[in-house]
Formats: C-alpha cells, sequence, structure tokens
C-alpha cells in the first residue's frame, strides 16, 4: 500500500525520496526510486483500481 502511494505522490506532488522513505518508512533514499519505478512498471491493478 505504501508503495502504491508513493507512486502517487511522485506523480501529483513535489514529494521527495528523503519525504517518502522517513514518511512512509521505505527504506533508504535510492530504494524509493527503484520501488516506485518497478511499481510504475508493474502495477498492482487490484490496488490501482482502490486508489483512483
Amino acid at each position: 500500500m505504501e508503495l502504491a502511494l508513493a507512486a502517487a505522490l511522485k506523480a501529483r506532488t513535489v514529494a521527495t525520496n528523503r519525504w517518502l522513505s522517513e514518511h512512509l518508512h521505505m527504506g533508504k533514499l535510492h530504494e524509493v526510486s527503484r520501488k516506485v519505478t518497478a511499481w510504475i512498471e508493474a502495477p498492482d491493478v487490484a490496488l490501482s483500481r482502490k486508489l483512483r
């Protein structure tokens, strides 16, 4: 769930990797970009529908 939220925030706001890492507990800064990119390339369809 945090990953989907992070991807949405990065797409719609100016949230930084540092902010996402700290507030969504996503690990180290470089991991945020890697995880968000992976989500964008292959999202969970059911969860994506719920977030819309």
